[in-house]
């Protein structure tokens, strides 16, 4: 995990990130938009223990004891996260490309599967593993779950994917400062400018990485 390397390799991946924004962001291209989510749920940390009981008997006696006094300091503060990358195309700068590919729909699909493609090998190069593209129905699961995020009980069930038709909220209340769907609030903040200095590439991990609680942040 970045936060927990050095200072270099921090920057190290830093750079490889710019790189690949460099090299999908250019003018002329069909990409319209590259974004990311990050997901973070308290996590109670069953898979490491798990891990733990399994390879305990492998470990010296100092090591084991370490392990277990660091496990159970960091239980109460376990978290998972998650990136999802969101690709979107233009369809008018794409207009050509999207024609050769068979036009219509099926054309514009395979004009983004090509970007997509793109990107996923880019990561790959810079070191920054890629788990696979999500199909609708788990496209479906994650927009649910951003809108009810108490379905983390179902992760299980959620891992197949839900029918689109279920996947937005079935209530929603608005206000000035907010946005509440069932059982999550929304808020947007709007960043004036950065920072006037230079700041390290972990500047953020604060807000993305710390929190103690179910959040995403795109």
């Amino acid at each position: 995990p970045v936060a927990l390397a050095d200072p270099a390799d921090r920057d190290r991946a830093l750079a490889n990130w710019g790189s690949i924004l460099d090299q999908m962001c250019t003018a002329g291209t069909s990409l319209y938009r590259l974004g990311w989510v990050a997901t973070v749920h308290p996590d109670p940390g069953d898979e490491t223990v798990k891990w733990f009981l399994e390879n305990a008997p492998k470990l010296p006696s100092r090591a084991k004891t370490l392990y277990a006094e660091l496990l159970a300091e960091s239980a109460p503060r376990s978290e998972t996260h998650q990136i999802h990358l969101l690709v979107q195309i233009h369809e008018g700068r794409a207009a050509k490309e999207i024609a050769r590919a068979g036009g219509a729909e099926r054309g514009a699909l395979r004009v983004l599967a090509r970007e997509v493609d793109t990107l996923s090998r880019s990561l790959s190069r810079a070191e920054i593993p890629v788990e696979g593209v999500l199909s609708v129905n788990e496209v479906a699961a994650e927009l649910r779950m951003h809108w009810t995020p108490n379905l983390l009980g179902r992760a299980e069930a959620l891992e197949r994917g839900l029918d689109p038709a279920d996947a937005f909220c079935s209530t929603m209340d608005e206000s000035w400062g907010h946005v509440r769907t069932e059982n999550a609030l929304h808020w947007s903040a709007w960043i004036s400018e950065p920072p006037k200095r230079a700041v390290p590439a972990d500047f953020f991990a604060p807000l993305v990485l710390q929190g103690g609680c179910y959040r995403r942040l795109s």
